[in-house]
């Protein structure tokens, strides 16, 4: 996960955390391995980019 650990504990480090993202990783995946969104290799990555999702604070 590519989040700060201070996320997790909000008090007393209420810090913003703010996500970058240039790709849609799974999205990436799927065109480079051709097969499709529900595969469940693709999983993990989809489930990390949406951990990432909701622990930042706003995404760019």
């Amino acid at each position: 996960m590519f989040c700060s650990p201070r996320k997790l504990l909000p008090y007393p480090f209420d810090r913003k955390v703010v996500l970058g993202v240039h790709d849609l990783m799974p999205e990436v995946y799927c065109s480079k391995f051709k097969t499709s969104i529900r595969h469940p290799g693709i999983w993990p990555i989809w489930l990390q980019e949406w951990v990432s999702h909701r622990f930042a604070s706003a995404c760019v």
